[in-house]
């Protein structure tokens, strides 16, 4: 696969933006290439974000950013129009930097606002590696701007990188040592995504949208055998192109840990995007719950013993996730709110046990187990 469909808004084709007319393309693929560098020094080229959702809180865990072409006499050019003609003539890596500049400049702005920071996942392409020294331009942006490196994520399909250049190894185990994290995009989409993951460790796997746009229950297996694989060696696992709430409760119950697709929302400028997340109830992330969910990435949702997963805070248990094996222990007519309620519950001893439990846990560091009872169940 290519880096353009990479970059076509969570490749969602509804996408509202106008496309070229037909046999406009050679045309409007001259006008691309001749008018970049004016294009990124007035500003034409602007960054969109499109939020990732931890699927096990429902909160915005980080961002992707996305490029888009604002001109002032063609208007708003797809990707489609830009990204070939600029991979073409090898200069993707002008509007890439343009794009990265832009995202971790917009981070600073917030970290020196006091707002909460957003990680945010920016693509790299294969004439990155080959046209300039990209670790050093992005090390030199993040550094000039004052942000944390591990706000900023790489993101990269297999076509970006060629299992047999040493060089570009050499290239992302400099971004892994600084602290980026990287991503693997549109993973089960080529034919070399295993190898080229049994080459090298990335931090996360996005999930190619195909496997939820045409669903049966053989798809929906190897997503969960997808899912329990990379959680054996340690990756997160992204879903991309989710659109239905019932995707998202068979990736949150299979494990998956974040989300993104048009079911959250489609890629806006990131005032407006963020408007969109908190209009609709979705909380940021902070700094402590991605550390704690993060520790997470081990877990495999889907084993045969039952399993629920309590967050302590304030002293008040939230209940995120059980699974369907647990709740057939408690019952058919057991919900999770009504579980939940009955563990915060202040009158019920077993609450209160399991409380005093949690905080011996956080004093020593040592785990352990208790055992209680609601009515002639034992939990």
């Amino acid at each position: 696969m290519d880096d353009v469909t990479r970059r076509k808004s969570d490749k969602n084709p509804s996408e509202d933006i106008p496309s070229p007319l037909p046999g406009a393309e050679p045309e409007a693929a001259d006008y691309v290439v001749s008018h970049l560098e004016e294009a990124i020094e007035k500003g034409w080229i602007r960054v969109f974000y499109q939020p990732l959702i931890r699927s096990i809180s429902g909160e915005l865990c980080g961002m992707e950013a996305l490029a888009r072409w604002d001109d002032p006499e063609r208007g708003l050019l797809t990707p489609a129009v830009f990204i070939p003609p600029l991979e073409k003539k090898q200069k993707i890596w002008k509007l890439d930097l343009c794009v990265i500049r832009q995202a971790v400049e917009e981070l600073a702005g917030r970290k020196s606002s006091g707002k909460p920071m957003i990680p945010v996942s920016i693509n790299l392409s294969r004439s990155d590696f080959l046209c300039c020294d990209i670790f050093r331009e992005i090390e030199d942006i993040v550094r000039r701007n004052g942000v944390d490196w591990s706000l900023i994520h790489i993101e990269m399909t297999e076509s970006a990188v060629n299992p047999d250049a040493e060089a570009e190894f050499k290239t992302l185990d400099r971004f892994k040592e600084a602290g980026y994290e990287l991503w693997m995009d549109d993973f089960g989409r080529g034919c070399s995504s295993l190898n080229l993951l049994k080459e090298y460790a990335f931090d996360v796997l996005k999930l190619d949208m195909e496997f939820l746009r045409r669903e049966t229950k053989r798809s929906r297996s190897i997503v969960q055998s997808i899912i329990r694989m990379n959680k054996g060696i340690g990756h997160q696992v992204l879903s991309e192109g989710v659109e239905n709430r019932e995707q998202v409760e068979f990736l949150r119950k299979s494990g998956c840990d974040m989300l993104q697709g048009y079911y959250f929302g489609c890629p806006m400028p990131l005032e407006k995007m963020l408007d969109c997340c908190a209009a609709r109830g979705i909380a940021i992330e902070s700094r402590k719950q991605r550390a704690c969910w993060s520790a997470l990435r081990n877990i495999d949702f889907l084993m045969d013993v039952p399993l629920a997963l309590l967050v302590c805070e304030n002293k008040t248990f939230r209940l995120p996730f059980v699974s369907d094996r647990a709740m057939d222990l408690l019952g058919e007519d057991t919900t999770r709110e009504e579980l939940e309620k009955w563990i915060n519950d202040p009158q019920d001893t077993a609450g209160a046990e399991l409380f005093r439990a949690v905080e011996s846990a956080i004093r020593t560091g040592d785990s352990g187990e208790i055992c209680c009872s609601r009515g002639d169940r034992p939990l």
